[in-house]
């Protein structure tokens, strides 16, 4: 009984937002995952990174995650200017105009903020979000699952309902 008193006592008093901050274990799709929120300033999250382990690309020009980098065609565009990676941490954040637009994971042992366990897989997930709006693509690396209504990707690799990595934008 006390476990689901603090539990809902934490929920009371933080926002998604906050929550993320505080828990880097926990993914809200469309708003952040692994300490780090959407459309906050970049230049704020380097500095949570130790800078002997963080490599930043930046280009000239405007770049586009899924059609440049991934080869696939959809009506959903993200954009970025800037890579933030940290091999240590498994995470790569991407950022446009200063301000982050995605946040890449390679991470077991994540959460959503409705309890939904990455580690149990894509078909768990797609059970509990379920497949309104699900863009699929498949290729001869694995499966891409893009839930635009959620605004989160899910990669597995093999085809083997694992996530492999997952994209929260």
């Amino acid at each position: 009984m006390l476990k689901f008193t603090t539990i809902g006592l934490f929920l009371l008093f933080y926002s998604s937002a906050e929550m993320i901050i505080i828990d880097p274990s926990l993914i809200v799709p469309g708003l952040g995952a692994e300490g780090f929120v959407i459309n906050k300033p970049a230049s704020e999250a380097v500095k949570k990174f130790n800078s002997k382990e963080l490599k930043i690309i930046k280009f000239n020009k405007r770049k586009e995650l899924l059609e440049e980098v991934f080869n696939i065609k959809v009506p959903l565009k993200i954009k970025y200017d800037m890579i933030i990676l940290s091999e240590n941490n498994h995470i790569i954040l991407l950022s446009y105009k200063d301000l982050v637009t995605a946040v890449i994971g390679f991470n077991h042992g994540r959460v959503t903020n409705d309890a939904v366990s990455l580690d149990k897989g894509i078909n768990y997930f797609i059970f509990n979000y379920g497949n309104n709006e699900i863009y699929q693509i498949q290729n001869e690396y694995g499966k891409i699952y893009i839930f635009k209504n959620i605004r989160i990707i899910l990669f597995d690799d093999n085809n083997n309902d694992t996530i492999d990595m997952y994209l929260v934008y």
